[in-house]
This record gives structure tokens, sequence and C-alpha cells, in this order.
């Protein structure tokens, strides 16, 4: 490893420390001189922060539902990275879905500005986060909660961390081993939530009928859908690469699964233009017609996983999308546990080696990502198998009768 690469690690950190410690003397300024927090049927505007991945904002979905439940008085604002907006854009109850792009400090400062302006409520930092943490603190005239002081200045991958509040002292504990869903939910807890039900409240995405209706038919029209043919998607990548399962692995399971199903499949491998290589490789070395939809909107990306019949695919953000539209799921997961990103749908099967460094920060792997390749493709073609003869004994009663 060479010093300059150390240096500038040695760099980030320190610059990373400096933030956060900026975070929290924002953090306690702010409770120094909040009033004691209003009782919630007061609250009439919140707004949701969250900036993070698609994983993250899908897993948003079921505290949106307990404030519309709670707080049917109050419009439900939320923003999110620009490029995550069409996650959400058919939820009826929010009121306004902002986009900014946080890479970009015009963006980042302009958007601040313009959301203080609406002098919320309540702001909600849904996530651990830098960017999430300094919006809300930003953001917020009156009263803010969640992820708003940082204990963990390195990763907010797999840590132990605290909800808290400006307006008072309580403070609510999301532990590490608890599911992504929670995390959100326990944001609101000071607020006096101590109600929710964890284990039912799951997440959950809508497309409106018509773009629903239009998507479709353009799929068929390209033919990335196949009526009377089972239609398997697969997102073999993810943003972090020990968080994807080897491309051969992939190759040698689409191999078995045409072998066995020849005619009777149809797979379409899905994937960002940075990810288009991976993909390549993919279709190159498998001898059956496959297709690829590389670098679509996230509208199209919905629609094709809604129209699906099964989804395979690596912990990324398509896998949380097949989830949320309760479709069967096949999951790869590694640095990550099913308990704690797992999809939650009865239809989801977790393929998971738990080998003894899993789960990690995600900071780095020391072992060749290790947990992703101890899964094998003897152990995920079972669950495949199932699903796909599930789905064929569906169509073929549904022909008969």
């Amino acid at each position: 490893m060479s010093s300059n690469f150390v240096d500038r690690r040695q760099a980030k950190v320190w610059l990373k420390r400096i933030v956060f410690l900026l975070i929290q003397l924002l953090f306690y300024a702010k409770k120094t001189i909040s009033i004691p927090f209003t009782p919630v049927k007061k609250v009439r505007s919140i707004l949701l922060v969250e900036t993070a991945f698609l994983g993250d904002v899908i897993a948003i979905t079921p505290l949106i539902e307990v404030l519309a439940k709670k707080m049917p008085n109050a419009i439900i604002d939320v923003i999110v990275e620009q490029k995550n907006i069409p996650i959400l854009q058919f939820e009826s109850k929010i009121n306004t879905l902002y986009g900014m792009n946080t890479s970009l400090y015009s963006s980042f400062f302009n958007s601040i500005i313009k959301l203080r302006k609406q002098a919320y409520d309540l702001v909600i930092c849904t996530s651990p986060g830098v960017k999430n943490s300094m919006i809300a603190l930003l953001t917020g005239k009156s009263f803010i909660t969640g992820y708003l002081v940082h204990p963990i200045r390195d990763t907010s991958f797999y840590n132990d961390f605290y909800a808290v509040m400006t307006g008072n002292n309580d403070k609510s504990f999301y532990p590490k081993t608890a599911h992504l869903t929670q995390r959100a939910l326990t944001a609101v807890a000071p607020l006096g939530f101590n109600d929710m039900d964890f284990d039912n409240l799951r997440v959950r995405l809508r497309l409106s009928p018509k773009i629903d209706h239009q998507t479709k038919t353009a799929l068929k029209k390209k033919n990335f859908i196949e009526p009377g043919k089972i239609n398997l998607v697969i997102h073999p990548c993810a943003s972090w690469v020990f968080k994807q399962w080897p491309l051969d692995s992939f190759v040698s399971l689409i191999k078995k699964l045409f072998e066995k199903y020849n005619g009777k499949i149809h797979i379409i491998l899905i994937g960002l233009p940075s990810e288009k290589s991976d993909l390549d490789f993919i279709k190159k070395n498998v001898p059956y017609k496959i297709m690829l939809l590389c670098g679509a909107n996230l509208t199209t990306v919905m629609g094709l996983i809604k129209c699906a019949d099964i989804f395979l695919g690596n912990d990324s953000g398509p896998k949380h999308i097949a989830d949320a539209f309760s479709k069967p799921v096949v999951e790869l997961l590694g640095p990550s546990t099913p308990e704690t990103v797992g999809g939650r749908n009865p239809k989801v099967h977790s393929c998971y080696a738990n080998i003894r460094c899993s789960p990690c920060s995600h900071l780095e792997c020391f072992n060749e990502g290790r947990c992703m390749k101890a899964i094998t493709v003897e152990s995920v073609l079972p669950y495949l198998y199932s699903l796909i003869d599930k789905q064929l004994l569906i169509m073929q009663r549904n022909v008969t009768y």
C-alpha cells in the first residue's frame, strides 16, 4: 500500500472527524435553545430527510404510513437524492417530494435555504450519515429528531445508534442487529411512538395504473417481458464490489436454469451504465438468449421488476424494489445479514453463508469477498427451482381453467 494512499486515507478520516464534531456542536446548540416539544397533535408540517442509497429510501415507506396515521392533520414532505425521486413519486401520503444533488455544494445549500423557508414543525433524520444530519439540523427551525449525533465516526454500517431530539431529552436505541426498516421507525421513537409493530410493518411501493400499463406495454413490445414464460429479472451487481456474487457463479447458474427450463424461462439482466461490462460478461458467456436492460430510468426498472415472476440479486436497490412489490425474491447476502437487510415479504429466500467475518462495517474487505464466494451455485438453485416450478404450475392451471 503506497504512502500517498495512506496519507489520503488518514486525511479523509480526520476530515470526517472534524465534520462529526461540527455536527455535534450544531446539535447541542439547537438543543440548548429549543423549547419543549409541542404535543404531536399540534404538528402540521413534517419533513423526512433521506439522501442515502435507494434501499434506505425504500426503508422509510413504513414510517410514512405510521406518520400519516398518527398525525393525520400534518402534511408530509420528503427530500431524497434527485436520482431517487421516481421511487416515491406515486406515494399518495407525500405532499411534496424534493430532490437534491448532495455531491454539488450549490444544490446542497440551495435546497437547505429553500426548505428552511417552509418552517417545518418537525424535521426527521431517518438514517445515520453526515449529509442527512447536516440537512436536518440546518433545515429544522422548530423540532428535529432522528440520527443527529454519531458516536461512530468511521461508518454507518453495522453499528449501534441512538435517535435523539432537540425538544426533549429522550433517546431511542437502534441496535445493529435490527432490520433496516426499524431504523427509520426508531427515528421517531423520541416523539413517544412506543407502540409501533416493527415485525408487521413492511416496505411497499406504488406505480400509478397509467404508468404501470404504459411501462408493461413498452416492455412487452421490446421483448423484455415474454407472456407464457417465467420472467426472471437478475441484478448481478452491487454498490460495493464485495457485496457482489462472483460473475462466474451467475454464468454457471443461468446455464443450469436454461438446461432445465429452456423454452420456459426468459431472463433479463439489469444494471446501471457503470455496470454494463459485468452484464456483457454474463451475456457473452451464456450460450442462450438473455436480455439486457442497462441504464434504464428508475420508473422503467420498477415497472420491469413489478412485471417479473421472480427476482434474483445481491443486496442492492433493485432487490429492495422487488421486496417492496412483494415479488418472489432470491437474495444473495454476505457483508450484511438477512436479519438486517433481508426482504420482509414471505416470498423472499435468503442465501447467506454466515462466515466468521460477516456481518462487517463495509469499510474494506480483508478476505477478498469470501462471504459472497462461499455461496455456492448448488445452494441457490433449489430456491429458484422451487419458485419456477410453482410459477409453471400456476400458469398450467390458468391455461386449464
